[in-house]
């Protein structure tokens, strides 16, 4: 059921736009969850209008925000909760996972990312640009199935579990061991190029 919604949600940014920025792309990877939910089509028509909202997060971050979304769809049906509180949901993490996003994926992961492609360069050129993306697309990979499927396991809860996993923390050691790296490497660098 999560394997369509995680294909699909590589294309989130796919209709990005001024009025609902990934919106579009949000409804096009909530659809068929719904659907294998046992949604009908008409209920799917009406959760399709509603959730065309504006929406903009980080991408990768985007699953735990859809997988969180249909379990919240699954409850209201139940009475557990309102669309309100649906709605509020999506619109609490959409920033809070868009700036811890950010700040793993395009201040960490790329640039550690970044640093071994160099590292590697010194000894196999070739291998370089194909350790870069290998290593930034497995771990984003891991981080867009791992938060579709806690999206959904935890569903209001998302924001207890990342907080229980000290989220912020570890990006926060993880950019010292950035630092760490780019000043061990830079002087290794600088004399072998001498």
């Amino acid at each position: 059921m999560l394997a369509k919604a995680l294909f699909r949600g590589f294309f989130i940014q796919a209709a990005w736009n001024f009025e609902n920025f990934q919106g579009i792309g949000f409804v096009y990877a909530l659809v068929p969850l719904l659907r294998q939910a046992g949604f009908s089509e008409e209920e799917v028509r009406e959760l399709v209008k509603r959730h065309l909202a504006c929406f903009n997060t980080n991408p990768y971050f985007a699953g735990m925000i859809l997988g969180g979304t249909l379990r919240l769809e699954e409850e209201r049906v139940q009475g557990q909760v309102t669309a309100e509180q649906i709605d509020t949901f999506k619109n609490d993490l959409t920033g809070a996972l868009g700036a811890l996003g950010d700040s793993l994926t395009w201040g960490t992961l790329r640039p550690l990312a970044g640093l071994a492609a160099v590292l590697a360069a010194v000894i196999y050129e070739t291998a370089a640009p194909l350790i870069f993306l290998v290593l930034y697309n497995m771990i984003t990979l891991w981080i867009r199935g791992a938060g579709l499927w806690n999206g959904y396991a935890y569903g209001s809860g998302l924001l207890t579990y990342l907080n229980n996993i000290k989220f912020q923390k570890k990006i926060y050691w993880m950019n010292g061991m950035l630092l760490f790296a780019v000043g061990v490497f830079l002087p290794l660098w600088t004399m072998q190029a001498v």
